[in-house]
């Protein structure tokens, strides 16, 4: 056996926080994460062979994790709507930020203010055909062709997907803050 193949493990090692929290960002339920990680190890072990010296481990693993999460996922619990996605704005969230009467330091302290459990729910509630794409790309620091790998998707269409994906996202986050700014401003 190769150099090469015997590295999976310690890749699997190196990456193992990251490939769960990718799971855990695709599903959303701690206990189903941690099972499609037991079949990831245990598919990217048996499956070594295939890797040639000149494949990135790592994408690989993303790869398989990410068809892993599809295989595995309610499909019920998508409620995309398409018809929607000509809706969106560019810059959403920049524009209503801009329409708000408040100081631009204020703006920023609304928009870092986001905990971890709130940006953990706002991904939670991206449409699953575009939020392994976000999560791959601005979180995992993944290269449009390594995403275009793990996905097996066209380039082109990881360019448009991005975009929509993030158009949602600006939406989800701009209601996110208004709801948590009218929570504040009830209390105070």
């Amino acid at each position: 056996m190769s150099n090469h193949k015997k590295n999976i493990s310690l890749v699997i090692e190196d990456n193992l926080s990251t490939l769960y929290a990718f799971a855990l960002g695709m599903i959303s339920e701690q206990k189903h994460a941690e099972g499609l990680m037991q079949m990831l190890i245990v598919k990217a072990i048996n499956h070594k062979d295939e890797l040639t010296e000149h494949d990135d481990i790592k994408a690989y693993l993303f790869k398989l994790l990410y068809h892993l999460c599809i295989e595995n996922l309610d499909q019920k619990l998508d409620h995309y709507d398409k018809n929607s996605e000509n809706k969106l704005e560019e810059f959403y969230l920049y524009n209503r930020l801009e329409e708000i009467q408040i100081r631009d330091d204020d703006k920023l302290k609304m928009v870092s203010g986001l905990n971890q459990n709130e940006l953990e729910e706002i991904i939670a509630n991206l449409p699953i055909k575009f939020r392994p794409i976000m999560l791959l790309r601005d979180f995992y620091n993944f290269s449009y062709p390594q995403i275009s790998y793990i996905l097996n998707i066209p380039l082109d269409i990881i360019t448009h997907k991005l975009s929509v994906v993030n158009k949602i996202f600006q939406s989800e986050l701009w209601k996110n803050l208004v709801n948590k700014r009218h929570h504040v401003s009830q209390d105070g």
